[in-house]
């Protein structure tokens, strides 16, 4: 499949019945693995999926978000994977990746250092661990920025969307998108990371063939998976079914 082509079906392979949808028609792009999403803020598309209890975090729990993208330009306010500033959100803000946790009455958000740019790859995990009361962000595997909140997420009726955050669209390509109700390890981390070269669904080939467990959504530009449970360890490698046909 060829950058360009348009995003016309989004298989749920695990059968729990979420389904990206697009807002507008929104188009593939090459991505750090096959191709990705590329939303366009003047054609305000991106992907979504409605309000349900996989993408929602509430009753404080712990939950690690992972994409990587690139801009095309530059814009303030710009979603990358988002549930509502209202909730949780990660975007860019003109300089740099946010990350923010709202439960209504507390909020707390955390920044990458340095100025990031366009024509880049950038690799961003981002998470709320509820024990330790912080939020956090890495951005390329580098040293996470953190601060202490305590509060968890509000479990609102918000769209789950990648590539925009309350509509408010991304100008470029993200890809490999992953949801965890859990906080990722710093190994697990690195993984994912890969050395600037990505990973993709299910993981393989990185350590002794175990990789992060317990995933709720994973979107990759080819494919959409979603899962509660623990998968076996080591990963059979998996075709996936395609979402962009």
């Amino acid at each position: 499949m060829s950058a360009g082509t348009v995003a016309v079906t989004r298989a749920d392979s695990t059968g729990r019945g979420n389904t990206l949808s697009d807002n507008n028609t929104t188009p593939s792009g090459v991505g750090i693995i096959g191709n990705g999403v590329s939303p366009t803020r003047a054609t305000n598309d991106f992907v979504y999926i409605n309000d349900n209890a996989d993408v929602s975090m509430g009753g404080n729990t712990s939950f690690t978000i992972s994409a990587w993208c690139y801009a095309t330009s530059l814009a303030a306010n710009a979603g990358v994977v988002s549930k509502s500033i209202l909730e949780y959100t990660l975007y860019f803000d003109g300089t740099h990746f946010q990350f923010g946790v709202a439960n209504g009455a507390n909020s707390r958000f955390v920044a990458t250092t340095g100025t990031q740019t366009t024509g880049v790859w950038y690799h961003i995990v981002a998470w709320y661990d509820a024990v330790a009361g912080t939020v956090n962000i890495q951005l390329n595997g580098g040293t996470p920025v953190s601060a202490s909140y305590v509060y968890g997420a509000a479990d609102g009726a918000q769209q789950f969307q990648i590539g925009a955050m309350g509509g408010t669209s991304w100008n470029g390509v993200v890809d490999e998108v992953g949801l965890w109700k859990r906080v990722l390890t710093a190994t697990e981390r690195s993984w994912l990371y890969n050395s600037g070269l990505g990973l993709t669904w299910p993981f393989t080939g990185i350590g002794a063939g175990t990789a992060p467990t317990a995933r709720n959504v994973i979107f990759d530009g080819d494919s959409l998976t979603w899962g509660g449970g623990t998968p076996p360890s080591p990963y059979p490698y998996q075709t996936m079914t395609s979402i962009l046909a």
